[in-house]
């Protein structure tokens, strides 16, 4: 299956769910689940990423990357956190990108840094 990303690689999204993400998180989902995230991020932000993504800084693709991989991650983790050796260990990965995800969006949101990657 083609992925609908732009933001991110189903390849990053892969990484950071580990190896016991359910089998039934299939790409069709994951495809799903991306284009809500990367629709999510521009709504909060108030930039349009998408569009403007290929004509951005590097330092600032990845760091749009991260948040997009981050959110798409955790959609893939909770849709069933039954393979993972504990619940505890699915909430601990979704803590941990949950919360680098919000870090980001506050910095996309600061006046300086949106303007850093709108010029950059």
């Amino acid at each position: 299956m083609v992925w609908s990303g732009t933001l991110c690689t189903s390849e990053d999204v892969d990484a950071k769910v580990g190896s016991d993400v359910s089998a039934s998180v299939t790409d069709a989902f994951k495809n799903s689940y991306v284009i809500a995230a990367e629709s999510y991020i521009c709504v909060l932000t108030g930039y349009n990423w998408i569009d403007n993504f290929a004509s951005l800084n590097t330092d600032i693709k990845y760091i749009v990357s991260e948040a997009c991989s981050n959110l798409t991650a955790i959609y893939a983790i909770a849709y069933d956190t039954s393979n993972y050796n504990s619940t505890r260990e699915a909430e601990n990965l979704i803590n941990i990108l949950w919360q680098r995800f919000n870090q980001i969006i506050k910095l996309l949101n600061e006046v300086n840094a949106t303007d850093f990657s709108k010029n950059a």
